[in-house]
């Protein structure tokens, strides 16, 4: 069976489903099943799982202007270089804690 899903982006709305569980057997048999480094952003796992979400996220934030407010509602929230995005668009004013 073929599934196809829509571009993430475009349009009004952009929709990014990431990797997550769904891919745990996809997961280990492509990295031995070995944890992320989450002291290295740049470490291939990541970019795997994200699956464009953490680049959605990042566009999403930097695009926010002075004024504007982000609501930010996580389910696991401790990903170090999402949060530096969250601290720099506050240090710049673009948004408020």
């Amino acid at each position: 069976m073929t599934v196809t899903t829509e571009a993430p982006e475009g349009g009004l709305n952009h929709v990014y489903f990431n990797r997550g569980v769904a891919a745990s057997q996809e997961f280990a048999r492509r990295f031995g099943n070995v944890r992320p480094d989450e002291s290295d952003p740049d470490d291939p796992k990541w970019e795997w799982l994200s699956r464009g979400l953490y680049e959605g996220m990042v566009s999403f934030v930097e695009e926010a202007g002075a004024g504007d407010k982000l609501r930010v509602c996580a389910y696991e929230f401790r990903y170090l270089p999402f949060l530096k995005v969250l601290k720099a668009a506050i240090d710049r004013g673009s948004i408020s804690r």
